[in-house]
């Protein structure tokens, strides 16, 4: 069975996700602040997939919701009730392949967010709150007070603590 935007978009309902990233997962064009840039959009290359071209990927029990390129996917993988990030340019294993919580999920995307120029202290607690990320101060904080070192041995920290952060 082919794998469509519509599956993503009702697994997103399903999940319960914030509007703002229902939003990015339907396409929508009026994502506020272009997040849709930051954050991704539906990954249509896999959508037009055909069935024969999907199953290449053996990923039975995923749903790809949305990403910023063919390289970067955030799908839902049903069977762990968790979320996982997709490469399609290589080699991977469905059961080995890392398990996600929303929250560790969408630190990536915030940590990256965080450091650009045009965002505010007040529009990145703005748009965390809206992603229902729960850790914008630390984020903040970690980047002001830490060095690179220090920042990869928190970051790490912090992600294990997220395991079962939704």
């Amino acid at each position: 069975m082919v794998i469509s935007h519509q599956d993503a978009i009702e697994t997103a309902v399903a999940l319960g996700l914030p509007e703002i990233a229902q939003q990015l997962i339907r396409g929508d064009e009026d994502i506020p602040d272009n997040l849709d840039i930051w954050f991704g959009a539906p990954p249509e290359e896999f959508f037009l997939m055909d069935e024969e071209e999907q199953q290449e990927y053996d990923i039975e029990g995923v749903i790809p919701l949305w990403s910023r390129d063919i390289s970067n996917i955030v799908a839902y993988h049903y069977p762990s009730q968790k979320f996982v990030r997709l490469d399609l340019e290589v080699d991977w294993d469905l059961e080995t392949l890392p398990k996600y919580s929303w929250q560790q999920i969408l630190f990536d995307f915030f940590e990256q967010y965080w450091p650009l120029e045009e965002v505010s202290e007040e529009k990145f607690h703005e748009v965390a709150k809206a992603f229902g990320f729960k850790h914008a101060s630390e984020i903040i904080e970690a980047h002001q007070t830490l060095d690179r070192k220090r920042w990869v041995q928190w970051k790490d920290r912090l992600l294990a603590e997220l395991a079962g952060d939704e």
